[in-house]
């Protein structure tokens, strides 16, 4: 477990890898914490406040920057990944930021959910440039929080909306918005894409429903004791297994993607969870943040 002031962890939020290094936000240290994965040894620190880090959030990689989400302070940062610098610093009524939370890259473009302004904003990552915002009656966003790119098509949970919008990358156009008892939405908070299928986290629903991205169609919601799915807050995947991350259970819950069965639940103190929160993984470890621990897990994928 990697704790300790040196980290610099003060709530950690999100967690990326790019290939060599992990990258994790401290939402309220207003600082980006960098790590080297083969031994979890502290590489740097980034603060201060050229950075423009104000309550940071998620992260995404682009290949060679990070881009992080200011939720407070409307904005996002761009960081190079080779060496911590600061590239720039996105704001301003044009980008229509409002509560940044969570953002996705398709490629080419990033494309960030406005919790505070029900819209999804749309930017190229050459250079940085606004390219479009979307908002509106049509998309159903109601707090969109999560999202995830399919290879052609994003999808973004409501969290208050308790639904799911399908938005096709090409052009940011409005292809569905899926809710209803079926599906069994309760504050979806996190999703992922896996071979074909997305799996959403329903913190209020202890639970973890699975669509068919062909159609967004509902496939199956796993639930119940057994799974010990606790307040889910995020999900992600390895080779062939799903890692379920319980923020009231202080617990972590794998499943195998084939069939949704029960693999096993990590819990217990010499996890060290403490409202586990982000996952990653690095391809041979899982990575997850403790908010109120400050501190990162890593277990055996």
């Amino acid at each position: 477990m990697l704790s300790g002031g040196s980290y610099g962890f003060g709530y950690p939020r999100a967690i990326a890898y790019d290939g060599r290094h992990l990258w994790i936000t401290n939402a309220l240290g207003n600082s980006l914490t960098e790590v080297n994965a083969a031994d979890g040894s502290l590489v740097q620190v980034l603060r201060g406040g050229s950075y423009g880090f104000s309550l940071p959030q998620e992260i995404a990689y682009d290949g060679s920057h990070l881009w992080i989400t200011n939720a407070a302070g409307n904005s996002v940062t761009e960081v190079n990944a080779a060496d911590g610098s600061l590239v720039q610093v996105l704001r301003g009524g044009s980008y229509g930021f409002s509560g940044p939370e969570e953002i996705a890259y398709d490629g080419s473009h990033l494309w960030i959910t406005n919790a505070g302004g029900d819209s999804l904003t749309e930017i190229n990552t050459a250079d940085g440039s606004w390219v479009n915002t979307f908002s509106g009656g049509s998309y159903g966003f109601d707090d969109p929080d999560a999202i995830v790119y399919d290879g052609g098509h994003l999808w973004i949970t409501n969290a208050f909306g308790n639904s799911l919008t399908e938005v096709n990358a090409v052009d940011g156009s409005w292809v569905d918005t899926f809710f209803g008892g079926s599906y069994g939405f309760r504050i979806p908070t996190w999703i992922t894409y896996h071979r074909g299928y997305l799996w959403i986290t329903n913190a209020a629903g202890n639970s973890v429903t699975e669509v068919n991205a062909a159609n967004g169609s509902w496939v199956s919601t796993l639930s119940g004791g057994s799974y010990g799915i606790e307040y889910p807050v995020a999900i992600t995947y390895d080779d062939s297994h799903l890692w379920i991350t319980n923020a009231a259970g202080n617990s972590v819950t794998e499943v195998n993607a084939a069939n949704g069965s029960l693999v096993q639940v990590f819990s217990g103190g010499s996890y060290g969870f403490s409202d586990p929160d982000a996952i990653a993984y690095d391809d041979s470890h899982l990575w997850i943040t403790n908010q109120t621990g400050n501190s990162v897990t890593a277990i055996q994928g």
